[in-house]
Order: C-alpha cells, then sequence, then structure tokens
C-alpha cells in the first residue's frame, strides 16, 4: 500500500525512520491524531510518539497492533521487519 510512498535514502537505509515515516503517513492519511491511533492499536499516546521519532524500536506485537489499526502490514511499514532488531543486544 505504502511502497510507492517517496522516501529519502537515507530512512531506508534506517529501518527506524522508515518505519517513523510510514507509520505518521498512514496515520495522517485516516486523519488520525496519535491519540486516535493509540486508542485503536491499543498502545499509549507516548508508545506512538516514540515510534513516530524513530527514536525507539517496537516489539514485533507493537508493530503488529500498529500495523492492525492503521489497516496495513508490518511490511507496508517497513520493508524489512527484521532489520529493526539486527542489531539488538542478544
Amino acid at each position: 500500500m505504502y511502497h510507492s510512498m517517496i522516501i529519502e535514502d537515507s530512512l531506508v537505509s534506517d529501518p527506524s525512520l522508515e518505519l517513523a515515516a510510514r507509520v505518521k503517513y498512514a496515520r495522517a492519511n485516516k486523519l488520525w491524531s496519535q491519540d486516535d491511533l493509540a486508542v485503536a492499536a491499543h498502545l499509549s499516546r507516548p508508545t506512538i510518539a516514540r515510534i513516530e521519532s524513530g527514536s525507539w524500536k517496537p516489539r514485533m506485537r507493537t508493530l503488529a497492533a500498529v500495523a492492525g489499526a492503521l489497516g496495513v502490514t508490518a511490511r507496508d511499514l517497513v520493508s524489512e521487519p527484521a532489520l529493526l532488531w539486527a542489531d539488538a543486544p542478544r
């Protein structure tokens, strides 16, 4: 759905920033506030704000909740979801 969205190369190389841009775009497309998305995804507004700032890497279940609330898939929000956690400590 959002694959045709124009994203700068720097965002694509950083999955957190790609996710942030696509969540903001999808939310704005629905004319939703961060609060609206938080309610629909059963998350807090600060969680949505952290995702949209690119400063936080959500867990898979959080990503799935956001995608579901927006009516898209995780891959619509980030081209390679596994890369979100590639550098996470094990």
